[in-house]
């Protein structure tokens, strides 16, 4: 009977140990896995809150481009038809009233700070001309050049004109220059607007 005593306090001894080991073990590990998991999820909660503000910050930088972008287009189409109205007024009467110069004059300038202000939205403050040779797009390249011969002749024009030559050559070069940057123009916006449909 003693044999039998012993025999069955070894059995549920060993059949107690691997019971008690597990669940010392799990309960040791208890602590790890959770300092695991809780960095873990801390982690990604700040990779998420990163990438949301990321989105969030490009959305509205791309909502305010492109609204001040449409903006400026609708001016630029304004301002370019009363400055071909005012080109053609200037070569049907020869330049001969000053005000009418001086209009026209005024509406060149504000018509190149749309220009240029159009051309900063899209490039911001890259090298304009190296940006303008890699474009793909040969309807805005040919854009580009005859925008800087109706400037510079312009300004040439101007100079010429306030010297008291009155309407010169060179101011004609200029008429010339800015009716075929007029039609470039056009050729531009109705592609895009076509291309946005």
């Amino acid at each position: 009977g003693i044999v039998v005593a012993r025999l069955h306090s070894l059995l549920e001894v060993r059949g107690r140990m691997p019971r008690t080991r597990i669940r010392q073990s799990e309960f040791s590990m208890a602590p790890s896995r959770k300092s695991s998991c809780s960095g873990r999820l801390h982690r990604l909660r700040q990779v998420r809150a990163s990438v949301s503000a990321i989105d969030i910050f490009n959305y509205e930088t791309i909502m305010n481009t492109a609204t001040k972008l449409k903006v400026c287009n609708r001016w630029l189409a304004a301002a370019l038809v009363v400055m071909l109205v005012s080109g053609i007024q200037l070569e049907a009467t020869g330049g001969k009233y000053a005000w009418s110069v001086w209009v026209h004059i005024a509406l060149g300038v504000f018509l190149t700070g749309l220009a240029f202000y159009h051309i900063f939205l899209h490039n911001r403050k890259s090298n304009w001309f190296s940006r303008f040779s890699k474009n793909r797009n040969t309807m805005t390249r040919i854009l580009w050049w005859v925008f800087l011969l109706t400037e510079v002749s312009g300004v040439a024009a101007t100079v010429q004109w306030l010297c008291g030559d009155g309407h010169s050559p060179l101011g004609g070069i200029h008429g010339k220059i800015g009716s075929i940057m007029v039609i470039v123009a056009t050729i531009h916006a109705v592609k895009h607007v076509r291309k946005k449909k």
